[in-house]
Order: C-alpha cells, then structure tokens, then sequence
C-alpha cells in the first residue's frame, strides 16, 4: 500500500483493499480505538482514514486518549497512542481522506486548523495547520472521494469552489476550486 493515499475502506486509488489487508487494518483499527478511545459531549467517530501507520479519526468529540483533539485526531497504529499533533475544527467531521501526506476532511465546521475554512479543509498532519487550500462549502460536507488530482465531495452544500453546485461537486485538489463537472 502507497503511504500517503487512504480512503477508509475504500483502498488506495480506488482499488478495493484485500481481505488480507481489510482484516488486518480493521484489527488494528479496533485495537486502537479501545486502547485509546474518543470522549467528549458527543463520542462518535463518523469517519477513518488510515495512512502508513498512522489511523485519522473523525466526528464529533473533544479528546482522543487524554489529549485535547477537537473532532479529529491521530492515533499511531502500533503503539495505540494518540500522536502528539492537534489538528481540531470547530464542528463535526464527517469525511476524511489522506493524500500525498495531507489530511482531507469535511463536516459542519467553520474552522480547521486553526483557519477559517468552511466545512471542507486540508490540514497538514504534521504540524496539524490548516494548507491554503480551501473550497468553503457554504453548507454541510458530508462525502469525500479521492480521484486523481481532484475530489468529489457531496453534502448539502449549494457553493463550493467558488461555484454553484448542487450537492455534490468535483473539485480540483491543487488550487481548491470547483471544476466544470456539474451534473
């Protein structure tokens, strides 16, 4: 498996993981989060991503292990402990992907790490900062789907990438903005 590029359970690039790898990461994926846990006002986990070693958490929730981690966190795959990095937003995540080493999250938030971005933001995991890349969704995020050099996003957003769109849009990873796709 490429670092870098995760999707949940979809798999890198699209391709459907093995049974081996599904088991295998659904394994550790569990063990850490009984190990490590997610309290809060809420405690739901609504999204995962999993990149090299390292398992994105997101939902709505205020700490991961004893660590303050607002709606999004990290937890390292072979020790079970959350990583040092606070990435937080100021609502709900729902979607999360990584690629090229960039966190993708959308939810019902108006801020991500530690920017104003509007329910759709790219955080780098290392430093947990929010990237200059920013679409701003004028409504909810709810799906995030990695394709190449753009993402398609659905929720019940109307603008998105400075574009009006219906509810699901393409949107170009370098520059944030919605491409001609518009069904």
């Amino acid at each position: 498996m490429e670092c870098g590029v995760s999707a949940g359970v979809e798999g890198t690039l699209g391709n459907p993981l093995t049974s081996e790898y599904r088991a295998t990461t659904t394994f550790q994926t569990q063990q850490a989060l009984v190990r490590v846990g997610v309290s809060g006002s809420s405690n739901i986990v609504n999204a995962l991503a999993v990149s090299c070693n390292t398992l994105f958490v997101g939902g709505s929730f205020t700490t991961v292990g004893g660590s303050t981690r607002n709606n999004i966190g990290a937890i390292n795959l072979a020790t079970g402990l959350e990583t040092s990095v606070s990435m937080g937003t100021t609502g709900t995540v729902n979607a999360i992907f990584t690629n090229a080493g960039i966190v993708y999250i959308g939810g019902n938030f108006a801020n991500a790490g530690g920017q104003s971005r509007g329910n759709v933001a790219a955080i780098d995991p290392n430093t947990g900062a929010a990237t200059p890349w920013n679409p701003n969704a004028n409504g909810q995020v709810l799906a995030l789907v990695f394709n190449g050099s753009t993402i398609y996003a659905g929720g019940s957003f109307t603008l998105i990438g400075g574009q009006v769109r219906n509810r699901i849009a393409e949107i170009d990873l370098t520059a944030g903005n919605a491409t001609t796709w518009n069904p």
